[in-house]
């Protein structure tokens, strides 16, 4: 099993750069969300958009329609494509072709929350495979989380 992860690995980073998500500073992707979506598929869904941003200087849209959405499609969260049928704390990163999905046991939250407010962020006891599958998604983009705030990560 040691052997393929490192393969796996390669081939993930290589369909990743594949596929456009930025293209001549514009938006080249979607990132789509269920319109039942978790707390933590929404909150993760703002982290994706929020560090292409950072990474690009471009924001990507955010749908709740999969028929709206442009260019590659990133569905974050369970969606009508794949169904959430994982362990505790699973997720899933599976790029094919011009989309993207990234999900994982998620608690049943339907609360609401500010991206502004961390209070009202998914508590980090409880599931979140989705935001786990986003930050994996993003380190293997290059991003780095070494201190909390804008000042320890590095893109």
């Amino acid at each position: 099993m040691r052997k393929i992860l490192p393969i796996l690995c390669a081939v993930l980073i290589s369909a990743v750069n594949a596929t456009d998500i930025v293209k001549d500073g514009k938006p080249a992707a979607t990132i789509i969300l269920s319109p039942s979506a978790v707390k933590a598929a929404r909150f993760a869904a703002m982290e994706l958009q929020y560090h292409i941003e950072k990474m690009t200087g471009v924001q990507l849209p955010v749908v709740t329609n999969a028929d709206k959405a442009a260019g590659t499609k990133i569905f974050v969260g369970e969606n009508s494509m794949q169904k959430n049928d994982f362990s505790h704390q699973e997720y899933l990163i599976r790029v094919k072709g011009d989309t993207i999905i990234l999900m994982g046991r998620d608690k049943n939250d339907a609360s609401a929350f500010d991206y502004r407010r961390f209070d009202t962020f998914p508590n980090i006891h409880h599931e979140q495979g989705t935001c786990y599958a986003v930050y994996d998604f993003l380190e293997r983009l290059g991003v780095r989380w070494y201190l909390p705030t804008d000042l320890g990560i590095v893109y």
